[in-house]
């Protein structure tokens, strides 16, 4: 809209940078004016500023350019402006920040919008998630610039963004220029265009209030985006074959007609004529109820894993999940556990164990222990404290102090104030090269590797675990306020409400005569305690309580179904 603007190669002057800093790492102006990353480790938030010389301009060209000359070397990784900013700094140091109107770029940095680069926040201008050649962006300023002798010109430069694994897409080779354009000042000052701009912003406010469905969308890159694929000769990653392309394996050539891709892969795998889909679903639901599958390695259904323990029955539930109950989990999984064989008694006598000690003939009822995530989320189910919500980004619950240490970058461990902090263990946020730890002792796979199969142990790093991590301390004073509000008016009906609240059974006269014993025995040390320092938050009865509670949730009963 408005005046057509035609600027001509001529136009562009070269700025020289005479300084340019980085808060980390360290840059380099090259004898071509370029600026370049010299050295170090430049993270997600690290900030650039260059000075030049100032002189009369109304827009300033930003050039990012790829590393490599080399077109065959394209492309690398992304390069994007979070955040850039104009000061005008006089010869007597008094700085003056200039009025960006308009920014203008040859390319959309993936989803992003150059004019975020004018806000807060990780989008901005140039490449991403890759860099596939030269990009450049026009600064454009409200007003021409008529500098006084002696002046500076400060750009600053500030990245937020990341690709995958966290890496920083910062600027690492770029140049500026400068315009004196009349017809820029046509262009930011052309009333049909600040009409569309008003119009874009009022449209884009208004779309961002539109509540859509929030489902999750898996969705392929294009192929600009793709990652190149190469063979590994001999295993080495660092010895490159030749590329590769996407395509379908040879055993499955009756896919690989037209077309072929994910949609006919799927049909494939749910095909009638196909049962070993069925089979390993059907045996991954058995095994999540009865701790072990038919065929008890998960992972492996060939000649290398262990042969079905009842064939038949593995061969009767594939066909009914697959053909009669159109692979809907819930009712199958409702079969399971309102058969015969699950809800048998798990009492073992010793006939038995000596004949079955692995449960594989089904002779009794299944006892297994929880997972990570289990052991966790029933904390929190019991205390009254699991958060009901469902969906959204995930969270960082409470952890012991000093775990989380990130290296070469600003990351820092949030716990949540609110509900959040305790959610199901399923939106816990994950790092790879620092997983939560209390999941790593519960035996949750550290994500490093494919996992097809967790084994279960039981170790005394795990009670140590449910004895001090701020986790179950703080459910465990929570199931002691809840015993005290709901589970009667004495210490014997605290007690007895909080373990069958944990373990879904009261507990026996020795069991409860135990447990009391120790309520009284903490009940007299908070009692001293107290008097020594009446500024105890928790009441004697509440503090003794939460250790019995501690207890409960500690105990064998507790960690197994």
């Amino acid at each position: 809209a408005g005046r057509e603007v035609a600027i001509s190669v001529e136009d562009w002057q070269p700025l020289v940078p005479t300084k340019a800093v980085s808060s980390h790492g360290q840059l380099l102006v090259t004898e071509d004016h370029e600026v370049r990353v010299a050295s170090g480790t430049i993270p997600i938030g690290a900030t650039y500023e260059v000075t030049t010389a100032a002189k009369p301009f109304r827009a300033i060209k930003l050039a990012i350019l790829p590393e490599s000359d080399k077109p065959s070397d394209w492309p690398e990784r992304g390069s994007v402006v979070s955040q850039v900013k104009l000061e005008l700094v006089s010869a007597g140091g008094e700085s003056q920040p200039l009025e960006i109107r308009e920014i203008i770029a040859d390319h959309l940095a993936g989803a992003y919008d150059p004019m975020d680069a004018l806000r807060k926040g990780p989008a901005g201008l140039g490449g991403y998630p890759k860099l596939v050649g030269p990009r450049w962006a026009v600064l454009l300023l409200a007003e021409a610039v008529d500098p006084p002798p002696g002046s500076s010109l400060v750009l600053t430069l500030q990245h937020r963004a990341s690709t995958t694994g966290g890496q920083s897409v910062h600027l690492r080779r770029f140049s500026l220029s400068s315009s004196d354009s009349p017809d820029w000042a046509a262009l930011v000052s052309s009333a049909d265009r600040q009409a569309q701009w008003k119009q874009h912003t009022e449209l884009t406010d208004d779309w961002k209030k539109l509540k859509g469905i929030q489902l999750p969308v898996m969705r392929s890159r294009g192929a600009v985006a793709a990652r190149p694929t190469r063979q590994f000769v001999r295993g080495n990653w660092l010895d490159h074959g030749k590329l590769v392309t996407p395509g379908v394996p040879e055993q499955l050539h009756h896919l690989s007609g037209d077309n072929p891709g994910r949609l006919q892969l799927a049909r494939w795998l749910v095909a009638p004529d196909n049962p070993l889909t069925a089979r390993v679903l059907a045996n991954r639901l058995w095994a999540e109820l009865f701790g072990i599958g038919i065929v008890e390695t998960l992972e492996d259904f060939g000649s290398t894993g262990t042969p079905p323990s009842h064939p038949l029955l593995l061969d009767h539930l594939a066909v009914k999940l697959q053909h009669g109950q159109k692979w809907k989990i819930k009712p199958f999984l409702r079969d399971l556990v309102l058969s015969s064989t699950y809800r048998q008694a798990n009492r073992l006598s010793p006939e038995l164990l000596e004949r079955d000690p692995r449960n594989r003939l089904l002779a009794r009822g299944p006892r297994t222990r929880l997972t990570a995530e289990m052991v966790r989320d029933q904390a929190l189910m019991t205390s009254g404290l699991l958060a009901p919500k469902v969906g959204g980004p995930s969270v960082m619950p409470p952890q012991p102090e000093g775990v989380w240490e990130t290296v070469f970058n600003n990351q820092k461990w949030e716990t949540p104030t609110g509900p959040d902090r305790f959610r199901r263990a399923l939106y816990t946020y994950w790092k790879r090269t620092s997983p939560y730890p209390s999941f790593m002792t519960f035996d949750a796979p550290s994500r490093e590797l494919c996992s097809a199969r967790r084994i279960s142990t039981n170790t005394p790093l795990q009670a140590l675990v449910l004895l001090n991590d701020p986790v179950y301390v703080e459910c465990s004073q929570r199931l002691a306020d809840r015993a005290r509000k709901v589970g009667g008016t004495t210490a014997a009906d605290w007690i007895q409400w909080s373990f069958q609240t944990v373990t879904q059974r009261p507990p026996t006269a020795a069991t409860l005569a135990e447990l009391v014993a120790l309520y009284e025995a903490c009940l007299a040390e908070y009692e001293q305690v107290s008097k020594q320092d009446p500024t105890q938050a928790a009441s004697p009865e509440t503090a003794a309580l939460a250790v019995v509670a501690s207890t409960i949730l500690n105990l064998d009963e507790a960690l197994t179904k």
